[in-house]
């Protein structure tokens, strides 16, 4: 009995947890936006031209936070940098080069 009351929390537990993750994210912008705007940010920040850059959605972070990884392809290799968007995923709130 106690096992399947258990298994029962466990599951409602899970189950209003990936609905809450969800549901931030879906009122996030659209990756594709936070990606388009990190590649803007890098290229002004990096003086790169934009179709030198490729950035990546990488996740949303325990703050609410989203990050997008992105690399520059630069005369002698490549540089990555991360962006750091706000929780609506509109505004950049971190830029930092590795």
């Amino acid at each position: 009995m106690f096992k399947e009351r258990f298994c029962s929390v466990s599951l409602v537990i899970a189950a209003v947890t990936i609905t809450t993750v969800m549901t931030s994210v879906a009122n996030a912008a659209p990756p594709e936006i936070m990606e388009a705007n990190c590649r803007g940010e890098a290229s002004e920040k990096m003086g790169i031209r934009m179709p030198d850059i490729e950035t990546k959605y990488d996740k949303q972070q325990a703050d609410g936070t989203h990050t997008v990884n992105g690399t520059a392809y630069v005369d002698d290799g490549e540089k990555t940098f991360q962006c750091t968007l706000d929780a609506a995923g509109e505004n950049i709130v971190g830029f930092k080069v590795n």
